[in-house]
């Protein structure tokens, strides 16, 4: 008897319908996880931000003097680096900030070096307005040069929520996702780019829920 093959067509209807369930779990666990951080008393917020950049510190000690790190200034209530950056600069790396890219333009977020100074005194544009727009060859901050993916050596990565598989739940914009897929496809083969994801333990939930192109973060610390 000859054997037939069935090919079955996606279902347009039904994928479309999970996707707008997998939207709407990811808002209300946005939601929730952020509501649990914001309820975070402030000391005991500042004393996991501690502990968090002692962590991050011990990881990258091996870090020679020169290496780039990505990090981020914090929003509401994120875990505050501050202690890592100050580290930062004393370890003489080059440190590096998220500025969001004028609309239409790829990559959508880009990474700039802002001196000591510059942080220590909070006279940068980026940082005090992480949400504004600024094109890469914008005067107002050409202080603060561009730097490529491919030189990044380490990235501190904010979150909304991570689970026990070390998945990551973002704030819905993709910035992060797009970012590091640069990295790995733009970094020489054989780099080791280490990439950090922080959280507070009050963010850790039962699972993220993923799609198949969600790739795990190689290490999250939290606590």
């Amino acid at each position: 008897m000859k054997q037939e093959q069935i090919l079955l067509l996606p279902n347009t209807r039904y994928t479309s319908v999970m996707q707008n369930d997998s939207i709407h779990i990811k808002k209300e666990l946005r939601h929730e996880v952020l509501t649990r951080r914001d309820a975070m008393l402030v000391s005991a917020r500042e004393q996991a931000s501690h502990a968090i950049c002692r962590k991050i510190k011990d990881r990258l000690a091996c870090l020679s003097a020169g290496s780039t790190v990505a990090v981020y200034a914090p929003m509401k209530s994120e875990v505050n680096l501050g202690d890592f950056i100050a580290w930062c600069y004393t370890q003489k790396l080059t440190v590096v900030f998220p500025c969001m890219n004028i609309k239409g333009s790829t990559p959508r977020m880009y990474m700039r070096s802002v001196e000591y100074q510059a942080w220590r005194d909070e006279n940068v544009p980026f940082i005090d307005n992480p949400l504004k727009r600024f094109a890469e060859d914008d005067e107002s901050v050409s202080d603060f040069p561009v730097c490529a993916p491919e030189f990044i050596d380490a990235v501190i990565v904010p979150m909304v929520a991570f689970d026990s598989d070390f998945q990551r739940l973002g704030y819905g914009g993709g910035n992060y996702d797009e970012y590091l897929g640069l990295i790995s496809r733009e970094t020489s083969p054989g780099a080791n780019v280490e990439i950090i994801g922080v959280a507070f333990e009050t963010q850790r939930v039962n699972q993220v829920p993923t799609e198949p192109h969600d790739l795990p973060l190689p290490c999250i610390i939290s606590a």
